[in-house]
């Protein structure tokens, strides 16, 4: 790890620097980012969740009344009810 910081110091990213802060916990990790966006009427969150069996987890979802807006070899990118998007990702490709 101390690399890592070091490598990434070397590019410009410091806590001073870089906007970035990442909350990790042992079954959690959230990355909240500084981004520039348009004012939009969605919140601009973005959540990945891994889960093992996610073909079962789409349908789950679904029938919760979330919505598919497109799939991918290993994660598949949904919508909730109000629109809110977030991914499901293979915790196996992880």
């Amino acid at each position: 790890m101390p690399r890592l910081v070091a490598r990434l110091a070397e590019l410009g990213y410091t806590p001073e620097t870089d906007p970035g802060v990442i909350v990790d916990g042992p079954h959690l990790e959230i990355c909240f980012q500084r981004v520039d966006l348009e004012a939009r009427s969605k919140t601009p969150v973005h959540l990945d969740l891994a889960v093992d069996d996610w073909p079962a987890e789409i349908d789950r979802l679904t029938n919760l009344g979330a919505t598919v807006h497109r799939r991918f070899e290993a994660h598949v990118w949904m919508r909730d009810p109000e629109g809110i998007d977030f991914c499901l990702v293979d915790a196996s490709q992880r």
